[in-house]
């Protein structure tokens, strides 16, 4: 009895300290294994198994683990087959929540990436990228399909970014640095910023991206970027978009959609773009050629808000609202197909609202870029001081159809008007319907004389300077001004070509009512004439031929046909049948006047005959110095080839004589 009692104290006594050895070594295992070195030695254990069973690199320098809530790496180094770099980061530390073995949830609440580096390399002799022997070594040896009977729920929160340097690189095609974005070849660096909120569903990434920064090797520096992104396979998605670079700022929201990454490639014809952009947009054309190559050189930025959908060749947009250079305004509707290349590019505008100058216009590029050439406009064209516009523009930005109103600063436009630009030529040409309300030709055309005209017609042509002009008018001319005074009521019927204007008209002005059938030639210095004219009645007071202190009305029929480049030089005969001259006091009439002149040669000749006197002068004279009556007397029937005297006192002789 005592032998056993004996026994079971011993035993008791075993167990004891055997119970108290074991509470101890837990003790210490726990205290061992959330110590730092421990925790490190271990690492280096399983780094050092890892890279013997994968046959490559794989290191950590330090971990702190806080069981089911923290983890923390330093000094992480993964390398390929190839002994180059996978991965490397000085520290990767993540925060774990809601850890429930239960109920198999878990919640990766924080992730900290801080001085990284990470490399995706699809080498050229290998089918595959760099990672390949990683995935196969932790994919499972069974591939055939087996459902767990409970799948752990793992939720994500954020994800921080600080200086991290990744690179995308497939040797198998060119990975050449350009000034655009290589695709085959993506090194993006000093990469900071936030991603909040992340989910992955069914392949498809959604997070919260807040205060992103990089650069890329080519040159494109994204200084700030915030928004909720969506990134798949087959799509890109941005909303709430807050975006600065060194020379754009775009806020609002857009969809790339695609096919395959490999679509980026041709990013022109096969990313389809979905935009609503705000009005604080601003967009340098330099940030979009990182993209696309074919805008190397458009260095050119705009404010721009409203609705874009469509591929860069076949775009369109509503609601545009658009400001380019220092007058150039745009509210509308457009559709534009054939961008880049802005010449053969076919747009079509609805148009609330356009403004823009001719210097505007000049500071368009042209295609190709690089070649910092621009658009170029007849000098003339600068008259016209702001253009606004109201109604369709559809063609090429150098030959167009324009329907609608264009208010300048030398008067208004109605036009439906098709309109082709040569730029090599420096000629415009144009065919269809015009009108206009006082709108100053003259000073367009750069004729002095000329004024205001407010006309409807059909025109056709080409040029828009008396020098180059070749077109045919049909019309009605409300008023048109010249010298100063504002002829109404004229149907035109003619043509102006090589300075020469031939034609019929019918004025019904109230101080002119007339009908002209003939040619007016403006080559010389002096215009040559040939034409037949009836007169109904001129007012020569109020059309300022002539200076009187009543109004004096003459009608007649006459036909002109002279020529010459100066006064002493011009030929040609002058017939006036008809002539009657009233004034309140008194009627004169002439029946007949008939004037040749024959000063091609030395020996001229003068030769006047009428129903009331006949003249004749031969000899070496100047006409020109034949005194004031034959000036007077000229100037009333030709006001273009003489300067007008106060006197009347020739014609008011002459017709006394009856």
């Amino acid at each position: 009895m005592t032998v056993w009692r004996k026994i079971t104290r011993i035993l008791l006594k075993t167990l004891k300290y055997a119970f108290v050895l074991v509470v101890l070594l837990c003790v210490f295992v726990i205290i061992a294994v959330n110590s730092e070195d421990c925790q490190t030695w271990l690492a280096h254990k399983a780094s050092s198994y890892l890279s013997s069973e994968i046959g490559t690199r794989i290191e950590i320098e330090k971990v702190k683990l806080h069981f089911v809530k923290s983890a923390e790496l330093e000094g992480v180094f993964v390398e390929d087959d190839r002994h180059d770099t996978i991965l490397y980061s000085k520290s990767i530390s993540v925060t774990f929540d809601n850890f429930d073995y239960r109920k198999q949830t878990l919640k990766i609440s924080e992730v900290k990436l801080n001085d990284t580096k990470a490399r995706i390399v699809k080498y050229k002799d290998k089918d595959d990228f760099n990672f390949q022997q990683l995935i196969n070594y932790f994919a499972s040896g069974d591939t055939t399909s087996v459902k767990s009977s409970s799948t752990w729920k793992i939720s994500y929160g954020k994800l921080f970014l600080n200086n991290i340097d990744f690179v995308y690189r497939n040797e198998r095609h060119d990975v050449s640095v350009t000034e655009n974005i290589n695709y085959n070849n993506i090194h993006v660096k000093n990469v900071s910023g936030e991603f909040d909120d992340i989910k992955i569903v069914n392949n498809k990434i959604f997070t919260s991206v807040k205060g992103l920064k990089c650069k890329e090797q080519c040159g494109l520096v994204l200084e700030d970027f915030n928004g909720n992104v969506k990134v798949s396979s087959e799509e890109l998605v941005c909303m709430n978009l807050n975006l600065r670079t060194a020379n754009s700022i775009v806020k609002g929201g857009f969809s790339f959609s695609y096919s395959t990454w490999e679509d980026y490639q041709d990013f022109i014809n096969k990313v389809k773009i979905r935009a609503l952009l705000l009005e604080e947009t601003k967009i340098n054309f330099k940030d979009i050629a990182y993209f696309v190559k074919e805008l190397n050189g458009l260095d050119k930025e705009l404010y721009f808000s409203g609705n874009v959908k469509g591929y860069v060749n076949d775009l369109n947009g509503e609601k545009i609202k658009l400001l380019f250079a220092d007058n150039t305004r745009f509210m509308g509707n457009l559709s534009l197909k054939g961008l880049p290349d802005i010449k053969n590019t076919y747009l079509h505008f609805d148009v609330l609202n356009l403004s823009t100058t001719k210097k505007d216009i000049e500071k368009i590029p042209t295609f190709p870029f690089s070649d910092k050439k621009h658009l170029e406009l007849p000098s003339n064209l600068s008259q016209l001081g702001v253009v606004t516009f109201k109604g369709k523009f559809d063609g090429y930005i150098n030959n167009f159809i324009s329907d609608g109103t264009f208010k300048t600063a030398l008067g208004s436009l109605y036009t439906d008007l098709q309109m082709k630009i040569d730029t090599v030529k420096d000629v415009v040409s144009y065919n269809g319907k015009l009108a206009s309300n006082n709108f100053n030709l003259g000073k367009l055309a750069g004729l002095p004389n000329l004024g205001a005209l407010s006309i409807n017609s059909s025109i056709k042509g080409k040029g828009l300077t008396l020098k180059d002009v070749d077109a045919e008018l049909n019309g009605y001319i409300n008023n048109i001004t010249f010298k100063n005074y504002a002829y109404q009521h004229i149907t035109i019927n003619g043509n102006v070509r090589n300075k020469v204007f031939k034609g019929k008209f019918v004025m019904k002005d109230n101080n002119a009512d007339l009908d002209f059938d003939g040619k007016i030639d403006y080559n010389d210095k002096i215009p040559q004439m040939d034409f037949i004219s009836t007169i109904n009645k001129l007012n020569l007071k109020r059309l300022g031929l002539v200076d009187t202190k009543t109004d004096g009305f003459i009608s007649s029929q006459v036909f002109i046909n002279l020529k010459g480049d100066n006064i002493d030089n011009v030929s040609g005969e002058i017939n006036i049948d008809n002539t009657i001259y009233k004034t309140e006091e008194k009627d004169y009439k002439i029946s007949t006047l008939d004037l040749v002149l024959e000063q091609s040669t030395i020996e001229k000749q003068l030769k006047l005959t009428s129903n009331i006197f006949n003249l004749s002068v031969n000899g070496p004279y100047k006409i020109s110095n034949l005194g004031p009556a034959f000036n007077q007397f000229f100037f009333t029937y030709y006001p273009a080839f003489f300067v007008r005297t106060k006197a009347i006192w020739f014609i008011q002789i002459c017709l006394s004589i009856n």
